[in-house]
């Protein structure tokens, strides 16, 4: 199983409702905005309370904290360690409110975009429950978002019951804000 804890991105919505382009700032949805700035305090960027939480359990195979790249780039890197693909499904990932309608705005790919504050998390299929509980012990959102799969099959997304190739993002989405 591939686990995923909090929602995403607190540090790239956080980026976005602090950029003083005014252009870029009417594109972005206002209740984002609005709550984006106290993501980087509550929940917070850091990762250590969740990565204890669910290695207590013994059941851990593998963890990544997504940065730069988001998600997206994350599953890569941890299935190319691992030396497997994935098989993600879209609607299994948490996003941070009206994030996903704020990326459509400024054309940005939300599995892209920075995503410091979550953790990935690979265990056996049978043990994953059990760190989605030692999660919720501790006030820390985990659920499954996918599984692990052959290398041969690559990494994979289904979203709407579709199946893509996962875009691996080399260079940050959030960039392009700074680009306008």
């Amino acid at each position: 199983s591939i686990l995923m804890t909090q929602k995403i991105p607190i540090e790239g919505s956080a980026i976005l409702a602090n950029h003083k382009n005014k252009k870029l700032l009417n594109k972005i949805d206002k209740k984002l905005l609005k709550s984006a700035m106290r993501f980087l305090e509550n929940p917070g960027i850091s990762v250590v309370k969740a990565a204890i939480s669910a290695a207590k359990t013994g059941f851990v195979h593998s963890m990544h904290d997504p940065t730069e790249g988001g998600i997206a780039t994350a599953i890569h890197e941890i299935t190319e360690l691992g030396g497997v693909g994935s098989n993600i499904q879209f609607e299994k990932i948490k996003f941070v409110e009206n994030f996903i309608f704020t990326c459509q705005k400024l054309e940005l790919n939300p599995l892209g975009v920075i995503s410091s504050g979550c953790l990935l998390i690979i265990s056996d299929v049978e043990n994953s429950p059990k760190i989605t509980k030692a999660l919720k012990k501790n006030k820390i959102h985990g659920a499954v978002i996918g599984k692990t799969t052959k290398k041969e099959k690559g990494n994979i997304i289904s979203i709407n019951d579709k199946s893509f190739k996962l875009e691996r993002f080399d260079q940050d989405e959030i960039i392009k804000i700074f680009r306008e």
